[in-house]
């Protein structure tokens, strides 16, 4: 069985990351992905106000759950600590002793794999899959897997994407600004407000269009007659 891993902060899990996993899945042509939100990653310091290992754990749950012939894994969050992908990996290895393990990573983590944690022993243990973040990373992202295979002898897939450029980081700040649902899956977004992780506001569009969701279909149009003689009344009092 070919599987394919992967991890991450996913913080928030994004349409960036859906679609990376379903076109890596594809080229790959796994039989299974495995998903897993890192407990603490080793990488990067995580905000003030992060959603807790196990509130990203359900984020991504409610992100990947819905993909075919995919399962959620909360090893590195039981685990807990620093999640180093090695240990990960190495757990896997003893629940598919006989099934090939590709690794998926966006192209900033593949550029800098050398300062993983025994990273020798990744290339081991698994193909890393690289991706594309932005639209201008497909050459970087081949001489540097050429640069892997001549150097350590890794095995190296790189897979074609048309990346939906977005950061966790400006997604982040975008949501405290009710803006960025636009970039997230639409239960990710109904959680994330519903608990007000990142210090997100809700888009007023977003909320218009769910609050109809709960009104009798006749009150409707009251409501919208409301709304509009609410914002003529205001431009003619120059509120």
């Amino acid at each position: 069985m070919r599987i394919a891993v992967y991890g991450g902060s996913f913080n928030p899990p994004h349409i960036g990351h859906v679609e990376a996993a379903k076109a890596a899945v594809k080229e790959l042509c796994a039989d299974k992905l495995i998903s897993m939100p890192v407990a603490k990653p080793p990488h990067k310091e995580q905000e003030p106000g992060t959603p807790s290992a196990k509130e990203r754990y359900l984020l991504a749950l409610l992100a990947f759950g819905t993909l075919p012939n995919t399962e959620l894994s909360d090893i590195e969050i039981r685990r807990t600590g620093t999640s180093y992908t090695v240990d990960t990996l190495l757990e896997l290895k003893k629940l598919y002793p006989n099934d090939e393990l590709f690794l998926l990573m966006g192209s900033d983590m593949f550029m800098s794999f050398e300062t993983w944690k025994d990273y020798k022993r990744i290339f081991e243990l698994a193909t890393l899959a690289a991706f594309s973040r932005k639209s201008d990373e497909a050459a970087d992202i081949h001489t540097r897997a050429e640069y892997y295979a001549k150097t350590y002898g890794a095995s190296v897939r790189e897979i074609g994407l048309v990346p939906t450029e977005v950061s966790s980081t400006e997604l982040r700040e975008q949501l405290k600004n009710r803006d960025g649902n636009n970039f997230l899956p639409e239960s990710v977004y109904n959680e994330i407000i519903k608990h007000r992780y990142y210090g997100a506001k809700p888009n007023f569009e977003w909320l218009r269009a769910n609050s109809y969701v709960y009104l009798d279909e006749k009150r409707i149009p009251h409501v919208m007659g409301c709304e509009q003689e609410a914002v003529r009344l205001a431009e003619r009092w120059g509120a």
